[in-house]
């Protein structure tokens, strides 16, 4: 039987201090934000091969005055997924982590661009799917948003309790 010598020792429990630190930082970053899901960014379809990303707009409501931010979710096939979160008459209380490489515009995260059966480029469409119940929202289309992601965590709860 083999034993670790001691200079395995020492990186092993700087690893173990580098993961404790950073899921500590990890929820000290963590906000929790109370809103309504007011649209999704239909997003390219689902892989079997790497990580699907999800995209929503979300209205805070808990913030001084309202504000949009996107809610960013990556997951993979098995992994949960958010249930029917696009009904504007429910409000939402979740923790989410703030992220600036996700930060973008609404029509940069939505705009897809359109081929033919030849593969010739025919335009352009924005792919946004709005709450139902949803009042005339102007959303700010252009403007680069804050960004929150959503964790495993957060939406496994979401969708076992509809998180309502």
């Amino acid at each position: 039987m083999r034993t670790m010598n001691s200079s395995w020792k020492m990186p092993a429990a700087i690893y173990t201090m580098l993961i404790c630190s950073s899921i500590t930082l990890a929820a000290q970053n963590s906000s929790v934000l109370t809103g309504r899901f007011a649209a999704r960014i239909r997003g390219p379809v689902l892989t079997t091969f790497g990580a699907n990303h999800e995209f929503y707009v979300f209205e805070i409501t808990s913030s001084p005055s309202p504000q949009f931010v996107v809610l960013s979710y990556a997951f993979l096939l098995y992994e949960a997924r958010l249930p029917d979160v696009l009904d504007y008459s429910h409000l939402y209380t979740f923790s989410a982590e703030p992220n600036e490489q996700c930060r973008a515009s609404i029509e940069e995260l939505s705009r897809r661009y359109l081929f033919d059966e030849h593969g010739t480029f025919s335009g352009v469409k924005l792919e946004v799917e709005y709450s139902r119940n949803a009042p005339a929202l102007n959303l700010p289309w252009k403007e680069r948003l804050l960004c929150y992601l959503l964790d495993w965590e957060t939406v496994s709860l979401m969708a076992k309790s509809d998180h309502r």
